[in-house]
């Protein structure tokens, strides 16, 4: 039986301008650049600055995210505790598979 959320949000085409405008309404400058890769194709990426702060990622909801855990934990951010460690060790272990139609299925 599925849960009926009462929100529920999934990175999409609809997610990009709405994190755009909160990194904006939060004082950063955000740009969007394009880089030629070895295929000769390019890839997309966006950077946003704010006091002598650069962030880069892949996407407005991933520079989002970036900004925001630096917001939270500041400059000591990548200082990894142990309760966070065994967070992130219990999720992966805890993590389940599904099939195409979004059933759980044994891994």
């Amino acid at each position: 039986m599925k849960e009926k959320w009462k929100i529920s949000i999934r990175i999409a085409g609809n997610t990009r301008a709405p994190c755009l405008s909160v990194l904006l309404s939060k004082g950063y400058q955000v740009r969007q650049f394009y880089q030629e890769n070895d295929n000769g194709s390019y890839d997309e990426f966006f950077e946003a600055y704010k006091n002598k702060g650069r962030f880069s990622a892949d996407s407005p909801e991933e520079l989002l995210g970036l900004v925001c855990m630096w917001e939270q934990r500041g400059n000591s951010w990548k200082e990894l505790t142990r309760n966070e460690y065994y967070l992130l060790q219990k999720l992966e272990d805890d993590a389940i598979t599904l099939n195409e139609q979004g059933e759980e299925i044994d891994d």
